[in-house]
């Protein structure tokens, strides 16, 4: 609950004995405002802490904490990312469903912002065949078009292709074939890849799958550039 220090100096004051002070009581209303001050501190840090109660309403370092207690150091705040953003993440990362299929190629799409391909060699569903009993001459595979070769010998395996998100370049810096700089003028400059590069790094990327996929299983992942 928060007061005004107006408020919190007419509760005390209407605590007091009339008959004590007249109307006017500039003494006594400058000392009962010092003592609402302290009390307008003490609401301002309880409503600051209240706040931290909750990952819905955390903010600063304090979501940092929150992180590091739900995933020690598997979650952390990116670069230059803020409170909004970072709040989003941990939610997700605690609500976000484990163990199948569908799990990890929402993690991926999440995270590169392209779906994934996902193949198993055991799931006729990807391996497709070129021929069964209910369609004898046509099938779900074809050399270089769909399917791929499936085996029983790779049990709670599956092979992950994901996608490297594109970056957006380095802001106010001329690309190549730009119109807006060259060497020496303009807005040409050399950058670095760390300058390009996305919020999240390949051993984030591996130690997510690994937190999402199910115990007893093999994740061969490829990033594609």
């Amino acid at each position: 609950m928060r007061f005004s220090q107006s408020d919190i100096c007419q509760r005390i004051k209407a605590a007091l004995p009339a008959r004590w002070f007249g109307n006017d009581t500039p003494n006594l209303d400058s000392i009962l405002g010092s003592l609402a001050a302290g009390w307008i501190g003490l609401f301002d840090f309880l409503d600051y802490t209240t706040a931290q109660a909750r990952i819905a309403t955390a903010f600063d370092g304090w979501l940092d904490l929150i992180a590091l207690d739900y995933f020690q150091y598997r979650v952390q705040r990116r670069l230059r990312e803020t409170d909004i953003s970072f709040r989003i993440r941990i939610l997700k990362e605690i609500q976000r469903d484990r163990c199948t299929r569908s799990a990890i190629y929402s993690l991926v799409e999440e995270l590169t912002g392209a779906p994934p391909i996902i193949f198993e060699p055991t799931n006729l569903g990807d391996t497709g065949c070129f021929g069964s009993l209910e369609s004898p001459e046509t099938g779900m595979a074809g050399y270089g078009s769909a399917g791929g070769w499936g085996t029983f010998q790779l049990p709670f395996q599956v092979f992950v292709t994901a996608f490297r998100p594109v970056t957006g370049g380095v802001a106010m810096v001329n690309g190549w074939e730009g119109s807006i700089g060259g060497y020496g003028v303009g807005l040409s400059s050399y950058i670095n890849l760390g300058m390009n590069t996305v919020q999240f790094s390949d051993s984030e990327f591996y130690s997510d799958i690994c937190h999402t996929a199910p115990a007893g299983t093999i994740i061969w992942v490829s990033i594609v550039p």
